[in-house]
């Protein structure tokens, strides 16, 4: 019964991604065919900067949230009322945080940060508390293994993007997309939250330091980790909105999108890999896993190539991607190698080493962005990114190895 419920809900994970991939897809495709590079390069924009609050709000305290479900006499209904309620004050943070920062974005009537672009971003900054809401109540559905619940909204929110799409394409304007994102989120929170109440009762309690401590600090080594791979990911983008014409911004961020989306392969593998490489800590296991990945990586990349100039299917103007998402697809062997090794260092208590080493590829990656790409566009992005991930690999494989005396290097 039990490995009937762990399939069956692995089913339901994998259907809830793939769902969201797909509304992701629809959705890019829309924008991109009917309202143009222009406008996509404003959604892009907003999008990007909004989601960099996602990741610190998530900080990886669910984990911490399922150790103490999971404890002797614990009292889920407070538990969860505590994590809520540490979340959406985290949510409060950011969303001052973000319109600070929204308001010293440099932006003239077409390019940069325009007020377009800056009132999108207001708008969409509310669904932080609604991010808030999901990822708390996602750790229920996890506790409970009920991921049912996490696919039910995830179509409802997707519903909601889509149909506003349509409304955005009409006016021709892309503003009506983030009130969709808006109203979609608060909905799929509503829904969760109603879901939870099944499970049992809650309330929003104060905000306690103690309590914020004891949910965060077990957290904060993979959680700055996150932070950091985020930024890391998203740098290219962020420097590109700043000194880029926003039309280069969309021709590149349909690329990137691809890209991105591919990299779901990577994070569904590891997270079914992650049981196994806390069970069987070997090299063996590491070795053949991110060897798997390899092949994959490959394939995907001569996938990209051969149809890469599909791109002009869209419009004519995305034809300067072509060579962007080829480059783009070079780097994906180091992507898909340096998650599972991510993982293991992970399963192996050295999550501490991650830190240092996402530090630097930041630091790298954002050093060769704020240098060449005001000259270089596009391309300087491409080579930050492949440098700096270059740079995670080679440290991974050599904290790895050290694990097992150099085994994994021979």
């Amino acid at each position: 019964m039990s490995r009937l419920l762990i399939a069956t809900n692995t089913l339901y994970q994998l259907a809830s991604r793939l769902s969201g991939v797909a509304s992701s897809f629809l959705l890019t495709l829309i924008i991109t065919k009917s309202l143009g590079a222009y406008q996509f390069g404003q959604f892009v924009k907003i999008i990007t900067f909004v989601g960099v609050f996602y990741t610190p709000l998530d900080f990886g305290i669910n984990a911490v949230a399922l150790k103490l479900f999971t404890k002797p006499n614990s009292n889920p209904s407070r538990i969860f009322s505590e994590l809520l309620t540490t979340r959406l004050f985290l949510a409060l943070l950011f969303l001052f945080l973000s319109l600070f920062i929204t308001a010293l974005l440099p932006g003239t009537a077409t390019n940069g940060f325009t007020q377009t672009v800056k009132l999108g971003i207001l708008i969409l900054s509310f669904t932080l508390f609604a991010q808030a809401a999901v990822k708390s109540t996602n750790a229920v559905f996890q506790h409970h293994l009920s991921y049912q619940f996490t696919l039910a909204t995830d179509l409802v929110q997707g519903v909601f993007v889509l149909a506003s799409a349509y409304l955005a394409v009409s006016l021709n304007n892309i503003l009506p997309i983030i009130v969709g994102y808006l109203l979609g989120g608060f909905a799929a929170a509503a829904i969760q939250l109603l879901f939870v109440s099944r499970f049992f009762t809650f309330s929003l309690t104060t905000p306690e330091l103690k309590t914020i401590k004891k949910l965060l600090l077990p957290a904060l080594p993979l959680g700055i980790t996150l932070i950091l791979s985020t930024l890391h990911l998203r740098t290219d983008l962020l420097v590109l909105s700043v000194f880029r014409p926003t039309v280069e911004v969309g021709v590149y961020g349909l690329s990137k999108k691809i890209f991105e989306t591919i990299l779901v392969i990577p994070t569904f593998f590891t997270n079914s890999l992650y049981p196994f490489l806390l069970r069987f800590k070997g090299s063996r296991l590491i070795y053949t896993s991110s060897l798997f990945m390899l092949l994959i990586a490959l394939l995907a990349t001569v996938a990209i190539f051969v149809s890469a100039p599909l791109l002009t299917r869209v419009k004519p103007e995305f034809a300067a991607g072509i060579g962007e998402l080829r480059l783009l697809s070079l780097t994906l062997p180091l992507f898909f190698v340096t998650a599972p090794l991510m993982w293991h260092l992970i399963g192996l208590g050295k999550d501490k080493v991650l830190v240092p080493i996402y530090t630097l590829a930041l630091i790298v990656n954002a050093a060769i962005n704020l240098l060449f790409v005001p000259r270089f566009g596009a391309l300087a992005s491409i080579v930050g990114l492949a440098v700096s991930e270059t740079s995670t690999l080679l440290l991974l494989l050599y904290f790895v190895s050290q694990s097992y005396g150099r085994k994994l290097l021979h």
